[in-house]
């Protein structure tokens, strides 16, 4: 790959700096400090796609009244308006870290009050990163004055937990809830997917056996790229931001009576995935799956960017220059897995990042490229070069060129780079 080209598309893009707050802010409140420091213990591992900057940060606190629904999220109003404990999260982290749902606590640095929590149902297109939007109830509650514009300083915590008198949002061990968009049908729909301890950070689908992934509408539903969910019962698949895994089988199509009611279906859960070790019980925990037979999954961030690209491309073609990323795909490699021995051909899994296998200890493993029949081998795609497959990637379905280099011509889909094809002109 040619760095050189790589390294000046990364000298045009303008990184805002973040606004990233002190667990100090939160000192002479008990108990908060704790509560942030055990779910954050794993923060980087955990939520390394979402809330990069994080997990604590800073910024301005504003008020915007106490409606009872109509915000971004287009969650339920009986539900997400009860206790008009919520706020609205600034333009950059809703559309950067799907912030819909986010459980955070909140304090006042200057205008200390009380620690408050509060989750986010709303967008704040004028905030700076770091602010916050409350209700007025919720600005009261945390300054003890009426709307004004105040310095916070707030953490993500989970929504199952209690903080002081604030009950938690979701209850322990409860499923996720799935309501479909207005309009629905086999044909065209989007989805909601709600009642979660995490932000929703993925949400696939499965049609024809193989997982699809939607993507995520401003007003927080979820939808196909183009067709229909078909006529259901369906499977979906949703990682949360600090990376848990849930599938949920037989899911009906619910429509409530408008985008903001309260109709869902929950269908059957399971655990493929435990994310964060934080405080607090999983309200997903309906019934795990052996460890040793359940693939882990990789959360792709599903936001586009000219950054989040560049920099991918960068650290997977410099993995893909060492002995063992040629073995097996890079895509498998850069999760933290390696190639399956010599010989070992036997497919357990297929999904978008390859065929997997399982190692002499039971542990997920790629198939080599040597192994015949598979989807990794580089002469099963001759639709692009063969040095794409080699190094992890796959053709484009597109032949828009976002870069040319010594090894060829390469384009962006589904936030992942790809090989333009021979036939593109």
């Amino acid at each position: 790959m040619n760095f050189k080209s790589i390294s000046l598309l990364n000298a045009f893009i303008t990184i805002a700096s973040a606004a990233v707050g002190s667990i100090n802010d939160f000192k002479n409140y008990p108990g908060i400090v704790d509560l942030i420091q055990s779910n954050t213990k794993n923060y980087k591992s955990n939520f390394k796609y979402t809330f990069t900057d994080g997990p604590i940060y800073s910024g301005d606190g504003t008020a915007y009244g106490d409606a009872t629904s109509g915000g971004n999220c287009l969650f339920p109003k009986k539900e997400y308006y009860n206790d008009m404990m919520y706020a609205a999260l600034n333009n950059k982290q809703y559309n950067d870290d799907m912030g819909c749902g986010l459980c955070a606590v909140v304090v006042s640095t200057s205008n200390p009050y009380k620690a408050i929590r509060v989750r986010i149902i709303d967008q704040c297109p004028e905030c700076e990163h770091g602010s916050l939007d409350f209700s007025d109830k919720a600005f009261k509650a945390l300054s003890n004055k009426t709307p004004d514009r105040i310095k916070i300083t707030w953490a993500l915590i989970p929504c199952d937990v209690d903080v002081n008198e604030f009950p938690a949002l979701v209850k322990p061990k409860a499923p996720l809830k799935f309501q479909f968009k207005s309009g629905s049908t086999q044909f065209w729909g989007e989805v909601e997917v709600f009642n979660t301890r995490y932000p929703v950070a993925k949400v696939e689908l499965l049609l024809n056996g193989k997982y699809q992934s939607l993507y995520r509408r401003a007003y927080n539903y979820w939808a196909l790229s183009s067709g229909g969910f078909g006529a259901g019962p369906y499977t979906f698949r949703v990682t949360l931001a600090d990376n848990t895994v849930i599938q949920a089988t037989n899911v009906e199509m619910v429509i409530p009576a408008n985008d903001e009611g309260d109709s869902y279906s929950s269908g059957t859960q399971t655990i493929l995935q435990q994310g964060s070790s934080s405080s607090g019980s999983s309200n997903q925990n309906v019934s795990t799956q052996k460890k040793t037979t359940t693939k882990k999954t990789t959360i792709k961030k599903t936001t586009t960017t000219k950054k989040t690209t560049t920099t991918k491309k960068t650290t997977t073609t410099k993995k893909s220059s060492t002995t063992s990323s040629s073995q097996c795909p890079n895509s498998i490699l850069r999760q933290g897995y390696s190639c399956c021995e010599q010989n070992n051909c036997n497919i357990y899994y297929k999904d978008d990042d390859g065929d997997w296998g399982l190692t002499s200890s039971l542990k997920w493993c790629g198939i080599r490229y040597s192994c015949p029949n598979t989807v990794n081998s580089a002469s099963n795609d001759s639709s692009c070069a063969s040095v794409f497959n080699q190094m992890g990637y796959k053709c484009c379905r597109s032949c828009n060129v976002v870069l040319t280099d010594s090894t060829g011509k390469w384009g962006v889909e589904d936030n992942e780079w790809c090989g333009i094809r021979k036939d593109c002109k």
